[in-house]
Formats: structure tokens, C-alpha cells, sequence
């Protein structure tokens, strides 16, 4: 996708939302595509677990656009698990989700699935702290149980997560496989614009970026802009393109309708 408008939202006055209420997420996810829309957006990603399971199905009865989640791999996990045990990595408000537990259950076959709710890593995450001592006895204690039950593969429930792959896998070892949801979200984003007849084939235009952020926090927007561009960057060559929370603050993201960006 070189040929798309990106629009970009961080809510940093409001994140972490792991540890909102529903109705607290739905609010802000309704505000935030609101907005989108106003800015004459062609489809939304909702590039977070959180508000993923929390808001999207109030989103998609009252918005007619192309609205594109994020939920975990569980159902991949569990097809290539040889133990037939997959382990998985949640916020609090996740774990405790109606529709994410039904997700479960339904994706889990003959597996167990084991749901580890991760309170503190987003915050630790988005304050620039994936490689502090305080990260590495949240991880230990988070995974170890995870390990004890033989678990082969592990998925990645929050997409502040795989900013701490390579903390994880020092835990875990190389018995263990991550998964996360990149990739079959960058696909699903690509046929729905292509089934809608909304993805821009222009070869003249090239990718551009523009952001907003809920508070001005000084350390945010360099860092998000450098990583998102960074991820960008690397997607594009593949030309595939796909915003996620992987940036230090949660977001949703836009793809923006030609001929109206700014």
C-alpha cells in the first residue's frame, strides 16, 4: 500500500486502556472514529486488543466504512501447537472480556489456553522502559507460570508486546514461538479496501503520514514518529502497510481518503 494517505491517532491523554472500563473505551474509540470521519476517512484500523474487543462491534452498526480489529492469534497458535498448549499474553481488560473469552473458546479446539494478564507492561512500554530491571521481573513473572504448564507457543495479546520480543524470547527460549497479529491484519486491511474498491492504485502518489496525539507529552511524538515511520518504512517495502500500538502509545489509525490530506 505505497499509495495511501495514513492518518494517525495516539491517545496518550487517556492510554493505557487495559485498565478502563468498557464503556470507557467504547466512548473514547467512538470519539477517535468520529473524528476519522470527519476527516473523510475511507477505512479504520483499531490498532489495539483493548479496544478491539471492547468497542469494535458498537463501531461497525452505526459506522458503514471499512472498520478493521486487532485480536489475538489465537486460532493459528493453536494449529501449529504440537503440545496443544498456547499460552497467551493480555491486558486486564482483555482477560476479563466477554467477546475475547468467547474467542477463546472457540478458537482453543482441543488445546489449552492459558490467559496471562500483564498489568504494568504498557505503561513500562510507553515510558521507554523495555529493557529496565522493573520489565525484565514483570516478564519473569508473567511467563514462568506460562512455562511451567509446556506451553510451545505464545501469542502476543496487546500490541505493546512485540516491542518486548526480544525480552520475551530471552525468558521463554527458542522452544517457544511468538505470534502476533501484523501480518493477518495488514491482509484483511488490503482486501477489504480492494473488495470495496477503495485502494488507491495511483503509482504517482507516494505514502504520507500525518498524527495527533490527546496530550502533548514532549518524549511522545519523536519517538512515536521516528517508530512509526520506521515501521512503515520496512512494510512498504514489502508493500504492505500497517499502523499498530507498537509505538509507545496506543492508537487507531486511518487510511485516508485521496485528495483530502493535509
Amino acid at each position: 500500500m505505497p499509495n495511501e494517505h495514513l492518518l494517525y491517532f495516539a491517545d496518550t491523554l487517556h492510554a493505557p486502556y487495559g485498565n478502563k472500563s468498557p464503556d470507557f473505551i467504547q466512548q473514547r474509540v467512538n470519539a477517535i472514529a468520529d473524528y476519522f470521519l470527519a476527516q473523510q476517512t475511507k477505512a479504520i484500523v483499531i490498532a489495539c486488543n483493548t479496544a478491539t474487543v471492547n468497542a469494535i462491534e458498537t463501531l461497525r452498526q452505526r459506522i458503514s466504512i471499512p472498520i478493521i480489529g486487532v485480536e489475538p492469534a489465537i486460532k493459528p497458535a493453536v494449529q501449529a501447537s504440537s503440545s496443544k498448549k498456547v499460552g497467551l499474553l493480555v491486558t486486564l481488560s482483555t482477560a476479563k472480556n466477554p467477546h475475547f473469552l468467547a474467542l477463546v473458546d472457540q478458537c482453543k479446539q482441543e488445546s489449552e489456553v492459558y490467559i496471562q494478564p500483564c498489568p504494568g507492561l504498557v505503561e513500562l512500554v510507553e515510558q521507554g522502559e523495555e529493557n529496565s530491571r522493573q520489565t525484565y521481573d514483570l516478564l519473569q513473572q508473567y511467563l514462568h507460570p506460562l512455562l511451567k504448564q509446556n506451553i510451545d507457543h505464545l501469542v502476543l495479546g496487546c500490541t505493546h508486546y512485540p516491542m518486548l520480543k526480544q525480552q520475551i524470547c530471552a525468558i521463554v527460549g527458542n522452544q517457544v514461538t511468538l505470534l502476533d497479529t501484523a501480518l493477518p491484519v495488514t491482509k484483511q486491511l488490503i482486501k477489504q479496501l480492494t473488495q470495496h474498491d477503495l485502494l488507491n492504485a495511483d503509482t504517482a502518489q507516494t505514502v504520507s503520514v500525518s498524527q495527533w496525539m490527546s496530550n502533548q507529552i514532549r518524549y511522545c511524538p519523536k519517538k512515536c514518529v521516528c517508530l512509526l515511520i520506521k515501521q512503515l518504512s520496512l512494510l512498504l517495502f514489502k508493500q504492505v502497510a500497517f499502523l499498530k500500538t507498537t509505538h509507545r502509545v496506543l492508537i487507531s489509525a486511518a487510511i485516508h481518503i485521496n485528495g483530502y490530506f493535509a
